[in-house]
C-alpha cells in the first residue's frame, strides 16, 4: 500500500533504485514539485480515479 485517500485526482512520479546511469523514471509534466531534501523538480502525472468504481486499484509501472 502506497496511499489512502478519496480524491478523485492524484499525482504520480516513481523512478527505479538502479545505478544513475540505468535509471527509469516513471513521470509526467502535468504538475511539478520540489521534494523536500532535494534540489531537483519531478515533473508528476495525473491520474483520475471512476467513481463510479471507488475502492482499491492497483497501478502497474512498465518498463516499456
Amino acid at each position: 500500500t502506497v496511499a489512502f485517500t478519496t480524491n478523485r485526482i492524484y499525482y504520480m512520479y516513481a523512478e527505479s533504485i538502479a545505478p544513475v546511469s540505468s535509471r527509469i523514471y516513471w513521470r509526467g509534466a502535468v504538475r511539478h514539485f520540489h521534494i523536500r531534501g532535494s534540489s531537483n523538480t519531478y515533473g508528476f502525472r495525473q491520474r483520475t480515479m471512476d467513481m463510479n468504481n471507488w475502492g482499491r486499484w492497483t497501478e502497474r509501472f512498465t518498463c516499456n
